[in-house]
């Protein structure tokens, strides 16, 4: 598996700065696509997320080897929680010539994300 918690990431949108910490309505895409980008130095991904449908979102990733050495075997991985189901399509290779830009491509669907969450909808814990 690819770490890449160290990485850089767009800048977070004012609309979802201003969010209470259980209402995710703004961290999902509007109707156009949203754009993230996360990179390790080594290894850079692009995210273009977009609605597919109410209840789905479709994250197609490029990534790209910032490195002038070759890049093989990679395999991307990915988890969420139990409340929503991960759909990776293959990818379109798993290896990176050296600096090669977008070299492997792959579409990934999350579904169970309706237009807005809120904290309402959250499992309850039970009570001692």
């Amino acid at each position: 598996m690819l770490g890449l918690g160290n990485g850089a990431s767009s800048a977070m949108p004012a609309a979802a700065q201003q969010d209470d910490e259980w209402e995710f309505s703004s961290s999902l895409p509007a109707d156009q696509p949203a754009q993230l980008v996360v990179t390790n130095g080594e290894i850079k991904i692009d995210f273009t997320i977009q609605r597919s449908s109410e209840t789905e979102l479709e994250i197609r990733s490029r990534v790209s080897n910032q490195t002038a050495q070759p890049i093989s075997d990679l395999t991307f991985q990915l988890a969420v929680t139990k409340a929503y189901s991960l759909k990776l399509e293959p990818q379109s290779s798993r290896s990176l010539a050296p600096n090669q830009r977008d070299g492997i491509t792959q579409i990934i669907r999350l579904q169970n994300c309706s237009r807005s969450w809120h904290r309402s909808q959250a499992p309850m814990a039970s009570q001692p």
